[in-house]
């Protein structure tokens, strides 16, 4: 369903996505066992997997943009999640007050919340200026206890670039941001399930010093090479992979190149938006077009994120 968005939106440059680093202490009160899917058995873990119930969280002034917002933009960017993911389902979900803080601090309070029947509650802010010409930004903010996957995540609107004129470009921008908070986030990687469908060896494990593209290094959790590798490219530069069978398989198949010496899955943005340390965007110059590439064009033809 996802890839029904790729056409969506002229080219233009995503916004960064900001997520602080997000220790276990910052994961849901409520002990949960279960985990998102990323993979299509229903029976793998033990549970039923049913379609992702998102509810959205606002309060906008009532005009006639935040309205079209609120009733088609963030409705249909939901649902194409909705339509495409798989999770055994909460019974409640317990949210802490003012949970988004972390992302820009003093932000209009939000008050503590159990909520039922949901899966994913993403907050959703307006703000007058996010600067540097950013449209918006995401990231998770609660995981669930056991597996980690994400449960409240917080959207931020830059409302003085961000606009609904464009209903299509704005229903793909807020998409593009929730597939952050959904675990497409360098913060997140770590998380991914290995080759086998399980959780990669060690996690949650220590934090380990880590190159980054940025030419710097961070502490970051270790991931596994089943999922991220990392090699430098003909200029030099340092650049990772995703190298998860299904995301290996769809770039090859889309260049008909087989060598994983040559390509070994799909590359991050080696030159990122935001402080991720192996980028949180597809390479624009290998997934021109893709809902999860740093710029957006309408020609583009790759369909990674679908």
């Amino acid at each position: 369903m996802l890839s029904t968005l790729l056409l969506l939106l002229a080219s233009t440059t995503f916004a960064s996505h900001i997520l602080p680093s997000l220790p276990l202490s910052a994961l849901s009160t409520e002990a949960v066992t279960h985990r998102r899917s990323l993979i299509h058995d229903d029976d793998v873990y033990g549970a039923s997997f049913t379609p992702i119930r998102i509810q959205t969280i606002h309060t906008f002034p009532s005009t006639l943009s935040n309205d079209i917002l609120s009733d088609v933009v963030i409705p249909a960017a939901t649902f194409a999640f909705e339509s495409a993911l798989k999770v055994p389902a909460l019974s409640t979900l317990s949210i802490g007050a003012n949970v988004c803080d972390v992302f820009w601090p003093n932000i209009t309070s939000t008050p503590a919340v159990t909520l039922t029947d949901v899966d994913l509650a993403i907050y959703v802010f307006l703000l007058d200026d996010c600067g540097g010409g950013t449209l918006a930004f995401a990231g998770a903010r609660l995981l669930e206890n056991a597996y980690y996957r994400p449960i409240v995540g917080c959207l931020f609107l830059c409302s003085g670039t961000f606009s609904t004129d464009d209903v299509e470009y704005a229903i793909g921008t807020v998409t593009h941001e929730i597939g952050h908070i959904a675990g497409f986030a360098s913060d997140l990687f770590w998380l991914w399930p290995d080759q086998e469908g399980g959780f990669q060896s060690g996690v949650p494990g220590s934090k380990v010093l880590t190159d980054c593209v940025n030419g710097g290094s961070s502490m970051e959790y270790p991931i596994s090479p089943d999922v991220l590798k990392n090699t430098t490219n003909v200029y030099g530069e340092l650049e990772y992979f995703l190298v998860s069978p299904k995301i290996k398989q769809t770039q090859q198949n889309h260049y008909g190149c087989y060598d994983d010496a040559v390509l070994p899955g799909a590359a991050l943005e080696n030159d990122p938006t935001g402080s991720s340390c192996y980028g949180s965007h597809w390479e624009e110059l290998y997934s021109k077009g893709d809902l999860m590439s740093a710029y957006y064009d309408v020609h583009g033809l790759n369909g990674l994120s679908a």
